[in-house]
C-alpha cells in the first residue's frame, strides 16, 4: 500500500516543473518521503530515491 502511495507522490511530484510550482513539487516529494519511510520490503531504495529528489 505504502508503495503504491509513494509511487503516486513521485509521479505528482515529477508533474510540477514549472517554477512558480516549485513549492507543490517540494510538497508531494516530502509526502514521498513520508510514505517511504513506512515502506520496509524495498531495503531503503524508495526512502533513497525520495532523499535524492529532495536534494535537487
Amino acid at each position: 500500500q505504502y508503495g503504491e502511495v509513494y509511487d503516486n507522490h513521485m509521479l505528482l511530484a515529477r508533474f510540477f516543473t514549472e517554477p512558480e510550482d516549485e513549492w507543490l513539487k517540494h510538497h508531494f516529494l516530502q509526502m514521498a518521503l513520508d510514505s517511504a519511510r513506512k515502506f520496509k520490503m524495498d531495503s531503503g531504495k524508495r526512502e533513497a530515491e525520495a532523499n535524492l529528489h529532495m536534494g535537487q
